[in-house]
């Protein structure tokens, strides 16, 4: 299975496994305050549902979401990859982060 978190028409969607998906997007929901960007982040992360369209969130909500998603990889970068069961999967993590902070950054909205 796979998740998928659609950024926008020009910009193209995040599509990764379901683990990465579920463990990224839990570091950058650690990141926010709530409000409305934490709400529209958790109707994406519900257990039978790992998709998320960015296509109605407002400027705002996207930029607290890139700024919660870059603080989350700064975090994740010094920590210990130990927090894995298989360590081996943490570049895979740390290259799904990127990917998707590159995909965020590229946001029409935020350009």
């Amino acid at each position: 299975m796979s998740g998928v978190l659609v950024v926008s028409e020009n910009v193209g969607d995040w599509f990764v496994a379901n683990w990465l998906y579920e463990a990224v997007l839990r570091d950058v929901k650690a990141m926010l305050v709530p409000g409305a960007t934490l709400s529209a982040l958790e109707a994406g992360m519900e257990p039978n549902m790992k998709y998320l369209d960015l296509g109605s969130w407002s400027r705002e909500q996207l930029g607290e979401l890139l700024r919660a998603a870059e603080q989350a990889y700064a975090m994740a970068e010094r920590l210990d990859p130990g927090r894995f069961r298989d360590p081996s999967f943490y570049p895979d993590f740390l290259t799904a982060f990127r990917e998707l902070i590159e995909l965020l950054r590229k946001h029409p909205a935020l350009i």
